[in-house]
């Protein structure tokens, strides 16, 4: 199967870092650190989709692997709720919060051009670190659960909408009552 998979992606343009594809899902970022061949090192446990242990590799894995797709995805929520580190490899996409949690405290964030990198950046962070992020994790996880009583995922969501009204400089319009129900009129 691996080697199926990296004569696949080893053929792809889209794979190569200085590439970026639009339009294809992931835009290449899963391929480009599949042909880092990863997955061979021993150290270098970093869990994406497709594993087949998804439930039992998520919470062992040193960093959970987010990459650029239709949205943000359910990985995130399902990395943060088992809290393994994200490892948010792409370019634009905005990240779920992102006006309200600071990401750089419980995540990695870096553009598919340092895929070639990957592994020595990962090796760079010590252990020391990894618990200080995983500490952080756990203050925000709880955003995003939606079950009660752990989850404070309507709470965070209405704190980032509220934050982008500010942002935003909106004003409540005159003639509606706190209830939000017309003024008479």
């Amino acid at each position: 199967m691996q080697s199926k998979w990296l004569r696949r992606v080893t053929q792809s343009r889209c794979a190569q870092p200085d590439v970026t594809r639009r339009g294809a899902y992931s835009m290449g970022v899963r391929q480009a650190v599949w042909q880092q061949r990863l997955y061979e090192e021993p150290d270098m446990r970093i869990v994406s989709a497709g594993v087949p242990d998804y439930l039992d590799a998520v919470p062992n894995a040193r960093f959970c692997l987010h990459t650029e797709g239709n949205g943000w995805g359910a990985r995130v929520v399902d990395y943060m709720a088992m809290e393994c580190l994200p490892l948010m490899l792409n370019d634009r996409v905005l990240l779920p919060y992102h006006n309200v949690l600071p990401w750089e405290e419980f995540s990695l964030h870096l553009s598919k051009s340092q895929i070639p990198v990957l592994a020595s950046a990962l090796r760079n962070i010590s252990e020391t670190s990894q618990r200080r992020m995983r500490m952080a994790l756990r203050l925000y996880k709880r955003g995003f659960i939606w079950w009660r009583p752990e989850g404070l995922a309507y709470e965070f969501t209405l704190a980032a909408l509220g934050q982008r009204v500010e942002e935003l400089g909106l004003q409540r319009r005159s003639g509606i009552s706190q209830a939000g129900v017309g003024a008479p009129g």
